[in-house]
């Protein structure tokens, strides 16, 4: 797996061996494509980041600086691997945590992020948490992003309120669900803040040893 763009293009990435399955190039390709400019100088948080190859395109393609999140040991170190590799270390932050656990956390600092990128396992009940859960913290700048990679035949609800589904990708059998908050004249979002995410101290988690 390589960088397919940006100031590290073709950097090649080590890849997670067993049963996780990372993002593939078409896909990956296709979520930048549809980001294009916009991701220039903004926050992403990769969450359930397996080999980091999400954050780590999105820092090639010019982000400012990003959070990866995973609770698998065997990922933190792929990613910490793939992360020195691209030269992404000063601009990056790693945490070994639950996902849910982790965006409770950032919620409760005082901090917001532009872009929160998750590419949960397939059939992972965590991906409607995620979403039940950036809905209702308020985590995003008011023009920030949530996108989820997905089964196509799994089609995640759409909170009432907090997030609205900005549109939807077919890939094969994959899907990407882009969500972005709910800016009725009814909800009242945090003024961003200068705090980065990549400054935070990580949340305690019992999975570490």
């Amino acid at each position: 797996m390589r960088v397919g763009t940006g100031t590290v293009k073709g950097r090649r990435l080590r890849q997670i061996t067993g049963s996780i399955r990372p993002t593939s190039g078409r896909v990956r390709g296709a979520l930048f494509d549809m980001l294009a400019d916009w991701i220039i100088d903004r926050t992403v948080v990769d969450l359930c980041a397996g080999s980091g190859s999400l954050g780590i395109e999105a820092l090639s393609r010019g982000a400012q600086c990003g959070l990866f999140i995973d609770s698998d040991i065997q990922a933190v170190r792929i990613i910490k691997d793939n992360l020195r590799r691209c030269g992404f270390v000063t601009r990056s932050n790693l945490w070994r945590v639950d996902a849910i656990r982790a965006l409770h956390h950032m919620a409760d600092q005082p901090c917001r992020v532009d872009l929160i990128l998750s590419d949960p396992p397939y059939g992972d009940p965590v991906v409607q948490k995620i979403i039940d859960t950036v809905s209702t913290c308020s985590m995003l700048t008011p023009d920030g992003l949530l996108i989820i990679e997905h089964q196509k035949k799994v089609s995640p609800e759409t909170p009432e309120t907090g997030l609205v589904l900005r549109r939807r990708k077919d890939f094969g059998d994959t899907t990407l669900s882009v969500y972005e908050p709910d800016l009725t004249p009814s909800m009242s979002l945090p003024n961003p803040s200068l705090v980065s995410p990549v400054d935070l101290p990580p949340p305690y988690s019992r999975s570490r040893r």
